[in-house]
């Protein structure tokens, strides 16, 4: 996973109480057929959005970095986005917003979601964007690809995760990939890179692996909403805090003025809320299928996004690790769609059964009433 897979995955685990419509909407009269379909291409499109916004954030951040390095820092970045996220999202989950579920929040849970949210919102990001300005964009898309196998490990020792043969070869494809961008550049005439930017992009990737982890073991039966919120909530004071106490020349006041704001809004605006808001109305209306093939897509979508927007292209040694990865992300997919396919004819199958046997019973009645 990306950070970006991670947020992704976080939000796609969480219960939508909110918004019981879904639900309601999914019976299975032919009535139904033509508005199912319906919600099926608007979450399709939702996702397609989605992941295209997702998938340019990284590239979004370096071109708002290059053109100001000194105003747009990952923390002032983060702590506008933040706030402006959070003046959407409120009304947006305003019906998950409410004193019960708030109140039926354990201490435990709590505990875990402030210190998934430190992970989440200010820790993760934070050494995400720190690494974005000495590291290129390709090298990022790899070695987030590490964040994946990281969970996979922490699936299968604490969450009794099952693994298949599929999955192992897609992460030995992974972390093939992942190895040879980093080792090969010999190879190609090129020295070993292995600088701060690095440590920080693996480091970032262990508190979004620690918050998902988290996350899935604890917070699952937590609203949406609750947690969307409070999480976008804490990082905004985090952040507005640290800048405080910075309190030099890039305090406050500088981010509360036109010339800030002027540049960064279209920033909160795309990949804050309507990324939000796509994404989840792509959960409401797309099938597992479809956002799992989407998502699985991010990170070849990121490396054309460098290229065109950036005139970013990945290194030799960097296209030789990405062949691994792509195939890893290619075998995924048809992973996807063969899981969905056995599924659906397990379903057909047993609906099937259901229907012969509904033949069936009139038939035998009949037969003891004579």
């Amino acid at each position: 996973f990306s950070p970006i897979q991670l947020f992704l995955l976080l939000f796609s685990s969480m219960p939508e109480s909110g918004d019981e419509s879904v639900d309601e909407y999914t019976d299975s009269s032919e009535d139904e057929v033509a508005p199912r379909a319906s919600r099926g291409v608007l979450g399709a499109a939702a996702l397609v959005v989605a992941v295209l916004i997702f998938s340019s954030n990284g590239v979004a951040y370096k071109k708002l970095f290059l053109s100001n390095p000194e105003l747009f820092t990952p923390c002032n970045v983060l702590c506008g986005s933040n706030l402006f996220g959070l003046v959407t999202l409120v009304p947006l989950f305003r019906k998950d917003l409410t004193c019960a579920n708030i109140k039926s929040i354990t201490r435990t849970q709590w505990f875990a979601l402030i210190f998934g949210t430190i992970c989440y919102s200010a820790l993760g990001p934070l050494l995400y964007l720190l690494a974005l300005q000495s590291i290129t964009i390709a090298s990022a898309a790899i070695l987030t690809r590490l964040e994946s196998l990281e969970f996979l490990v922490l699936a299968v020792l604490f969450m009794s995760e099952k693994v298949d043969c599929w999955s192992l070869t897609n992460s030995a494809l992974t972390l093939i990939g992942i190895l040879a961008a980093l080792l090969s550049p010999p190879l190609f005439g090129q020295p070993l890179e292995f600088s701060n930017g690095f440590v920080l992009m693996v480091l970032s990737g262990f508190f979004y692996v620690a918050s998902l982890f988290v996350t899935k073991k604890w917070l699952s039966g937590i609203p949406t909403g609750i947690l969307a919120v409070l999480r976008v909530g804490l990082g905004t004071l985090i952040y507005h805090v640290t800048v405080l106490l910075r309190g030099s020349d890039l305090g406050l006041v500088d981010l509360y003025t036109k010339a800030y704001w002027s540049q960064v809004w279209w920033y909160a605006l795309l990949y804050v809320s309507l990324a939000q808001t796509v994404w989840l109305t792509a959960l409401a209306h797309a099938d597992s299928t479809t956002i799992s093939v989407g998502t699985t897509t991010l990170f070849v979508l990121t490396l054309l996004w460098a290229m065109a927007l950036l005139g970013s292209f990945p290194t030799g040694p960097q296209w030789l690790g990405s062949v691994f990865i792509v195939a890893s992300v290619v075998s995924s997919i048809m992973r996807t769609i063969k899981q969905a396919r056995v599924k659906k004819l397990v379903v057909e199958e047993r609906e099937g059964g259901e229907v012969v046997s509904a033949s069936e019973t009139p038939r035998v009645e009949e037969g003891e009433g004579g």
